[in-house]
């Protein structure tokens, strides 16, 4: 199973594999500005798009019964 991370480049949400995690501690992570849960995300842009199959989904229900029925997860971390 693939681990991804939902991110956002240039305004648009995408998923992102996750690799290693870096172990420096002087690292520093960009601010990402808004940080939109799936209800939120979905009633700003009108919907969500699945990096499995590239469809729209139009609720958070439909959008975590696709996730799921896919063996996928969405982690908040």
């Amino acid at each position: 199973m693939t681990r991804k991370r939902l991110t956002y480049v240039d305004g648009k949400a995408q998923w992102v594999e996750i690799g290693h995690t870096s172990t420096n501690p002087q690292r520093k992570m960009n601010a990402q500005g808004e940080d939109l849960t799936v209800d939120g995300y979905i009633s700003k842009h009108g919907g969500i798009e699945s990096s499995i199959d590239g469809k729209v989904y139009t609720t958070k229900s439909s959008y975590m019964e696709h996730i799921k029925a896919n063996n996928c997860e969405i982690k908040d971390w």
